[in-house]
């Protein structure tokens, strides 16, 4: 079947979570299984989708950072780049926010430079780059503040062991 939002406790923590160039350099992190592994044997499907998690809940950490350095609310969240081709990387983004997430494709980067060239330039503005808009669901949204913490909470006693 599916792997489902939690993954009977597989989680990942992988790359950096909370961006600050303060305090550069590697934490340690890798894949958490819950014990014993021979009760129930992780899919590719359950790693996979903890990996997805991982990156989501590390997008919402950096979120949470800019509200607490800015004091006010962060607009809309839009997301480009190769993984917004995974209708699942994108949907978990939005579940893991609980808020909707504009998604503007692959070309993201290249199409976002072109436009404030070309109005730099005083240029025609080339179309929007917004592609699909994804609501998140409600109930995934609550399932996921709950793993978030949990996560959040792994992540920090993780980085106390800075390599």
């Amino acid at each position: 079947g599916a792997a489902m939002p939690g993954n009977d406790g597989i989680t990942a923590h992988l790359g950096p979570s909370l961006v600050n160039m303060s305090e550069p350099g590697l934490t340690a992190g890798g894949v958490i299984f819950p014990v014993p592994l021979a009760i129930s044997r992780p899919s590719r499907g359950d790693i996979a989708r903890a990996t997805i998690e991982n990156f989501a809940y590390a997008i919402k950490q950096n979120i949470q950072r800019i509200k607490q350095i800015t004091g006010g609310p962060v607009g809309t969240v839009g997301l480009g780049g190769g993984m917004t081709r995974s209708h699942t990387f994108s949907s978990t983004v939005a579940n893991v926010l609980g808020a909707p997430l504009v998604t503007s494709g692959e070309s993201a980067t290249l199409i976002g430079a072109a436009k404030i060239a070309t109005e730099a330039l005083g240029l025609a503005n080339p179309a929007d780059l917004v592609r699909d808009t994804i609501e998140p669901d409600q109930s995934l949204a609550a399932e996921y503040d709950d793993l978030y913490e949990q996560w959040l909470e792994r992540t920090t006693n993780l980085g106390k062991w800075a390599l």
